[in-house]
């Protein structure tokens, strides 16, 4: 896992990026936290990040976008 950091001359802020937990997950793929239905596609190309799991869509690979607000 990476830790990123914000430098800046008066902080230093850790960020450390956590995958959506699995139950979350399985809610998201019914409705997402904006109350849309999943509208799963096929990324041909892939290389985007992955929340549920952080790791690159494979090409070809089935995904959704969906909106999620955990706080």
């Amino acid at each position: 896992m990476t830790t990123t950091y914000t430098r800046n001359p008066y902080t230093r802020t850790a960020h450390t990026p956590l995958p959506i937990a699995p139950a979350v997950l399985a809610e998201l793929r019914e409705r997402d936290d904006a109350g849309r239905p999943c509208a799963a596609f096929v990324d041909h190309e892939g290389g985007a990040p992955l929340r549920c799991c952080l790791r690159p869509v494979a090409p070809g690979e089935r995904i959704a976008l969906v909106s999620y607000a955990p706080l």
